[in-house]
């Protein structure tokens, strides 16, 4: 029975490469920040009753969100009566939405966490794609959309892919830049992200993407702690395969 039929394809393929590097190990710890709920909770606000305009409550939500110790809650809080408010401009609404999707990965607790991010990530995308501008945190809500991909380990692989490549990083060197929201995400992490997916998906155009961004990562990964941890997981899956 051919060895236990290859002992079941090699344990499954060493359970899908140890379930693909623990989703590139929990996304590179989920951008240096992954509070997993803390920083004053991660919780939804439903209706947001609204206090300030909202240019207040954008820097405010903001400040919380950037914050040494985030404050995930209040950043929720202000964050939706942005979009809330009846002054707010498409573009203030865009970067609440953005920041709404960064709060809520960072702050996840479950896999609704993500869902709800990925429609934040959406919501902001969408906005601008209504106003016809290109923001910063609307490339900061296509990797985060990417990510979360990641973080799910979802099938939508192409989908994660051109989330990237629509935030600008189809060029090996392309720069990541943090805007209002800060993040926590590097270019070599970027590079670790898009060499995980091409390996991931694997289609005839895949293998020299994934090489490209893999070279340089591991160019590039000195110094940065998570770049480096995912430079060892994408080692450890190439050995597996």
């Amino acid at each position: 029975m051919a060895n236990f039929k290859d002992r079941y394809i090699s344990r499954y393929f060493s359970f899908r490469v140890k379930s693909f590097a623990a989703a590139l190990l929990i996304s590179a710890l989920a951008f240096s920040g992954m509070a997993c709920g803390g920083g004053g909770g991660g919780g939804s606000v439903v209706a947001p009753v609204v206090t300030n305009s909202a240019s207040a409550n954008l820097d405010g939500g903001l400040s919380a969100l950037n914050a040494t110790t985030p404050d995930y809650a209040t950043a929720k809080s202000q964050l939706n009566q942005v979009i809330a408010a009846s002054d707010a401009t498409s573009e203030q609404k865009a970067t609440a939405y953005s920041g709404l999707g960064w709060a809520g990965i960072k702050s996840a607790a479950g896999v609704a966490d993500i869902d709800q991010a990925i429609t934040d990530f959406s919501n902001a995308i969408n906005t601008q794609s209504q106003q016809g501008q290109i923001l910063t945190a609307v490339n900061q809500a296509y990797v985060g959309r990417a990510v979360s991909q990641i973080i799910k380990e979802s099938a939508a692989l192409t989908s994660a892919i051109n989330d990237l490549n629509s935030a600008g990083y189809s060029g090996i060197d392309a720069q990541y830049a943090d805007g209002a929201i800060k993040t926590g995400i590097t270019t070599p992490q970027v590079r670790g992200y898009k060499a995980f997916l091409h390996l991931i998906r694997n289609e005839s155009v895949d293998g020299q993407l994934f090489t490209d961004n893999y070279n340089k990562l591991k160019s590039t990964a000195s110094g940065d702690k998570n770049a480096q941890l995912m430079l060892n997981a994408l080692d450890m899956m190439l050995k597996e395969n």
